[in-house]
């Protein structure tokens, strides 16, 4: 039997039977009767999985109110490391170790920073540990009057 297992960085999965369903109509994740193959086909997916930040836009900031924001890597090996790439936080954010943008912002207008986030894993087909960028676009508002 030939099978297609999709993990969706949501935590969704799906399973199909691509011999019976080969449009892939029907999901047989939930099926009892497909644990243990779900359980194989996870752990084998987890071992090849590249890291990726998942969290595509950064929300919004208010002028002198505290910010926190979190964006959220997947796959790849933990512990992670962060760094600011290019660009900049708004002035009076900062990046912490674990990839949390915390402060509070003390200029208005839009700032664009890449993040960089890095697995432990070397992969074979790259000789240098893994890691994954994504922009960022802060909009720092004026607070409401």
């Amino acid at each position: 039997t030939m099978w297609k297992y999709v993990e969706h960085s949501s935590g969704e999965v799906e399973l199909y039977n691509l011999d019976q369903d080969p449009k892939e109509l029907e999901s047989l994740h939930l099926s009892d009767q497909h644990e243990g193959l779900l359980a194989t086909l996870s752990e084998k997916t987890a071992q090849k999985k590249g890291i990726a930040i998942i969290t595509d836009q950064a929300p919004s900031a208010t002028l002198n109110q505290p910010y926190t924001f979190g964006p959220q890597a997947w796959g790849g090996t933990p512990p992670y490391s962060w760094k600011i790439l290019d660009g900049s936080l708004p002035p009076g954010l900062t990046l912490q170790p674990g990839g949390r943008v915390v402060g509070t912002p003390v200029s208005t207008g839009t700032f664009s920073v890449t993040l960089e986030v890095n697995g432990q894993r070397t992969l074979p087909h790259k000789p240098q540990k893994e890691y994954f960028r994504r922009v960022y676009d802060i909009e720092v508002q004026p607070s409401g009057t």
